[in-house]
């Protein structure tokens, strides 16, 4: 059984992401606890705070160093929503100062800021912000994250957001709304990231977060397997 750490920094309701969790089989625990984290077999931060607000909280509570060194070190991990945009160099939510808008720092464990969307798609249609409710999700023709096994290709699952993450190699599938955007992001195979909430997004939620507890339990197996030295 995976033990699970979900990364509370005082600003959300993880009751549902804990639930979900839980519903699968997974040992669970909210901690901002730096070691306790750390030491679970993957790491789950989910996030409904602006990203400006979602960041500074992590900074308060110590954790930015510990949660960039357990990612590098490729315990897995899954952002989502929130969660999936501070794992980019910066974004511009919630970050308002003296003179407007700002772009604040992130983990960066890829660079690139994260945009709003826009409220008017290249045709002049209009959108209402945030994006609420279901889109369909469709593979990248270079899919290979195992955080869609048996997911069907154009299944739709749950959005809210305003803003979403760049694109590059690690994108793994895509929505649209008024813009295409990033759904789903795998960085080494350990780290990955969804924009949709799958706590919200029934069965096929449940089976992302089925794929990411596999994850994990794969993991812990090489550490055991690591301890117990060669085989003789």
């Amino acid at each position: 059984m995976a033990l699970v750490a979900i990364v509370d920094y005082g600003l959300e309701d993880l009751e549902l992401i804990e639930t979900a969790l839980g519903e699968l089989g997974a040992e669970t625990f909210p901690s901002s606890d730096p070691d306790a984290i750390v030491g679970a077999d993957g790491i789950v931060m989910w996030g409904m705070a602006g990203f400006g607000e979602a960041i500074g909280a992590i900074r308060e509570k110590g954790l930015e160093r510990h949660l960039k060194a357990a990612i590098v070190a490729k315990k897995p991990f899954l952002g989502i929503n929130v969660g999936m945009q501070l794992l980019f160099s910066s974004g511009r939510e919630s970050t308002r100062g003296r003179l407007g808008e700002k772009y604040v720092d992130a983990l960066e464990i890829r660079t690139g800021s994260c945009p709003a969307l826009p409220d008017v798609d290249s045709y002049g249609f209009d959108f209402e912000l945030p994006h609420t409710g279901m889109a369909a999700v469709l593979r990248d023709e270079r899919c290979r994250t195992c955080l869609l096994d048996g997911v069907e290709d154009g299944q739709e699952f749950f959005y809210d957001h305003y803003f979403v993450t760049p694109t590059g190699p690690w994108v793994q599938a895509w929505s649209s709304y008024s813009i295409t955007f990033p759904a789903v992001v795998d960085f080494h195979g350990t780290c990955f990231g969804a924009q949709f909430l799958p706590e919200k997004s029934g069965e096929a939620g449940m089976q992302v977060l089925r794929n990411f507890m596999q994850a994990c339990e794969r993991a812990e197996e090489g550490e055991l397997l690591l301890a117990q030295g060669p085989v003789r």
